[in-house]
This record gives structure tokens, sequence and C-alpha cells, in this order.
């Protein structure tokens, strides 16, 4: 490695530790997902956390407001998780379209994962070590 390996792996060292974990078909509005997330984040301790969410409850779910609701309750639980488990940052990713939903019609999902993405946007602007 050369001496620009801490600018290209966020300045961790050498040998970053870099783990994945999902729940397929997750939701933030089930307990019981919650409660594995927030286990499995308890047991590894991130300096930083790459975090997407949302897709599967927008697909269950295109009630007016319900996209700021879903925005206000993620960056509720990413907060209460940086102060618990001492995370450094955490990272937001957007949601992306999709071609085919289960519930609620492809045009209506499309829309509202652009006003997802766009509430988010306009949210993390107050909060500083979430980007």
């Amino acid at each position: 490695m050369n001496s620009n390996c801490s600018t290209r792996n966020f300045s961790f060292g050498n040998d970053p530790l870099v783990r994945f974990y999902g729940i397929s078909g997750s939701r933030g509005n089930k307990k019981e997902h919650c409660t594995r997330w927030e286990r499995v984040i308890s047991d590894i301790r991130p300096h930083h956390l790459v975090f997407h969410a949302g897709g599967n409850d927008l697909d269950q779910n295109s009630c007016e407001g319900f996209t700021e609701e879903m925005v206000f309750r993620l960056l509720s639980i990413l907060s209460s998780w940086k102060g618990r488990y001492n995370i450094q940052t955490i990272t937001v990713l957007q949601l992306t379209g999709r071609r085919s939903t289960y519930n609620v019609p492809v045009d209506k999902y499309n829309f509202i994962v652009c006003q997802f993405n766009q509430h988010l946007k306009r949210e993390l602007k107050s909060h500083s070590t979430i980007i």
C-alpha cells in the first residue's frame, strides 16, 4: 500500500474491517426488525455505519405525509444508535426507484421515493455527523 492509503479508507488504518448485514424484506415499523438491527450494531460497534433503508416501508404505505414520518423515524433511530454505540459517522443512502413493486403501483412508488429523498436531504442538513 502506498502512503495515500489512509485517504482512501477513511483514515481507519491499513486494514479497515467492513461487514455487510441485511434483513430481506425488512421494515422500520416492525419492532423485531429494529431489534435485530440494533443487536448487530451493538455486537459490531462500528466506527462508521452506511445505512440503506426504506424501500420496503414505502412499498407498504403511500399515505400522505408518510415519507416525512419515515425520515423522522429513521433519523431518530440512527441518532440514538450513534450516541449509544459511539458511532463516529453515519452515511444514509438515498433510495432508488424500482421497476416493479408488490403493493404500491410502480409510478406512485417512484414518486414517493423522490419525495423521501428530498425530505431526507432537507433533514440531514441539521445532522452534522449523519451524511
